[in-house]
């Protein structure tokens, strides 16, 4: 009787579970972000589509991350995020302005010297960009040991080494 009861209390947290609200909706509050299976088990209930979004938040976003960018995440009226949602729809707000102003940038009113210290940076960007992502990557894996040996992380080290070799080009000059 008892096994019986425990069951369908099981299958009933199960059932309500499955038809659980949309995370996006969930208040960061809720949350202790600097622990990563907390990032990963929050991403892994999203929108395929917003999980890499959200490992941005929570990666670079958050003052209480080794990775912050330095800059307080806000929408365009100033507001702090609240809910998840807003986490993933400011940061979109966030790179789409950080791309903007970098595509504003008229280069032709900088001498060459202005030009290529601001290719060199660029390229430093993406150094560490990519490096982030690498280690996002190794944090989020269920095996983190043996990471090294896959595909994916093999990939990222190319594109590394690739932004490595430019630099040292533009060095060279």
């Amino acid at each position: 009787m008892l096994v019986s009861r425990l069951l369908w209390l099981v299958a009933a947290c199960l059932a309500l579970g499955a038809c659980a609200d949309d995370p996006r909706d969930d208040p960061l509050a809720l949350y202790d972000f600097t622990d990563m299976q907390v990032v990963a088990d929050v991403a892994s209930r999203l929108a395929v589509e917003e999980r890499g979004i959200f490992k941005t938040y929570a990666i670079e976003h958050l003052a209480s991350s080794d990775r912050f960018c330095g800059k307080k995440l806000v929408s365009l009226d100033g507001r702090e995020p609240l809910t998840i949602g807003d986490a993933i729809d400011f940061t979109i707000e966030r790179k789409k302005r950080d791309a903007e102003l970098l595509a504003a940038q008229d280069l032709n009113n900088y001498s060459p010297q202005a030009r290529r210290f601001i290719a060199i940076e660029e390229l430093e960007s993406r150094r560490d960009e990519l490096v982030g992502e690498r280690e996002t990557f190794r944090m989020l894996s269920s095996d983190p040991d043996s990471i090294e040996q896959t595909a994916e992380w093999k990939r990222f080290e190319r594109r590394i080494a690739e932004v490595d070799a430019e630099l040292a080009q533009l060095a060279s000059r």
